[in-house]
C-alpha cells in the first residue's frame, strides 16, 4: 500500500484499502475498517471505476452494519446493487442483497430479511457457487426460525448440511449439525438433538474450536435439565470451566438458559452473526 501511495497508483491503492478494511472488520477494528473503506470509495469515485466502486461500497456497508449504523449500511448496499445491476454482475448483486437482508434481520424485520436473502440465494444458485449457497441456506434458516417456521428451518439446515458434506467443510458441517440439534430440541425430539449436538461437538473438538464445543455443551445441558437430570446438566456446564473461560476470554457466569418463546425449550441463538464473518 505504501508503494502504491508513493507511485500515485490510485486504483491499486483503492483495492488495497478495500481489502484492508475487510481484514480490519474481521479483527474487530471497526474504526480502521471505516477509515480504509471511506478512502477506498473516494478513490474509486475519482477514478470512475465502477467495478471497484461497487465492491468498495459493499465492503464499507459490512463495517457500517457491524458498527450498528444500519441506515448508512443500507444506503451503501443499495448503491452497490445499483452499480452491479448496471454492470450485469449477478454474483456482485447477490452480495449487497445479502447485506440488506442482514440489516433487516438485525432490526427485527424478518419478512424483509427473508425476501432479500431468498433473492440473493437464488442468484448464487444460478452462478453455481456451492459454498456460498451452503452459507446462505443457514442464514435463511435462522431467519425463518425467528418467524416460527421450524419445519422450514430444519429443511434449509438439512440442505446446507448436504452441501457442506459434499464440500468436505468440517467447520460448516459442525455448525449446521449444531443448528439441526437446536431445532430438534425446540421440536421436543431430544434423542435426535442429543445425537446432533454430540456429533457436532466431536467435530468441534477435532477443529480445536472451543466456542463450538461450549455451544454444544450448553445444548446438551439444556436437554439434561429439561429431562430432570439436573446433576448431569450442572456437570456439563461446570465440569470444564477452563475451556469455557478460554473460549469466551474471561470469567464464566452460568445463568439460566434463554428460552424459545414458542416452545419453552432452551434456545441457543442464531448463527447469523457468525456467518456474517464469511466475507
Amino acid at each position: 500500500m505504501a508503494l502504491a501511495r508513493a507511485l500515485g497508483d490510485k486504483l491499486r491503492l483503492a483495492y488495497a484499502l478495500a481489502v484492508l478494511g475487510l481484514a480490519a472488520r474481521l479483527q474487530g477494528n471497526l474504526a480502521a475498517a471505516r477509515a480504509h473503506g471511506l478512502e477506498s470509495v473516494t478513490l474509486f469515485r475519482q477514478a470512475a471505476d465502477q467495478w471497484g466502486l461497487a465492491f468498495a461500497l459493499f465492503c464499507l456497508g459490512l463495517s457500517c452494519s457491524q458498527r450498528g449504523d444500519h441506515a448508512q449500511a443500507r444506503s451503501l448496499y443499495e448503491e452497490s446493487i445499483t452499480i452491479y445491476r448496471e454492470l450485469g454482475d449477478t454474483w456482485g448483486i447477490a452480495m449487497p442483497l445479502y447485506g440488506l437482508g442482514w440489516v433487516a434481520y438485525l432490526q427485527g424485520d424478518y419478512a424483509h430479511a427473508r425476501l432479500r436473502i431468498e433473492e440473493s440465494l437464488a442468484m448464487l444458485r444460478d452462478v453455481g457457487n456451492t459454498r456460498s449457497v451452503a452459507v446462505w441456506l443457514n442464514v435463511l434458516a435462522d431467519v425463518v426460525r425467528h418467524q416460527g417456521d421450524i419445519q422450514r428451518a430444519t429443511a434449509l439446515y438439512s440442505e446446507s448440511l448436504v452441501l457442506y458434506r459434499e464440500l468436505g467443510s468440517s467447520h460448516g458441517i459442525a455448525g449446521t449439525l449444531h443448528n439441526l440439534g437446536s431445532v430438534a430440541q425446540i421440536q421436543g425430539d431430544m434423542q435426535r438433538a442429543t445425537a446432533l449436538y454430540s456429533e457436532s461437538m466431536v467435530l468441534y473438538q477435532g477443529l480445536e474450536n472451543k466456542i463450538g464445543v461450549v455451544r454444544c455443551l450448553v445444548g446438551l445441558a439444556g436437554i439434561a435439565g429439561g429431562q430432570g437430570t439436573l446433576a448431569l446438566a450442572a456437570r456439563l456446564l461446570l465440569e470444564k470451566p477452563h475451556a469455557r473461560r478460554r473460549a469466551v476470554g474471561g470469567t464464566v457466569r452460568v445463568g439460566p438458559l434463554p428460552l424459545d418463546k414458542r416452545s419453552g425449550c432452551p434456545y441457543n441463538g442464531s448463527l447469523l452473526g457468525r456467518w456474517s464473518t464469511y466475507f
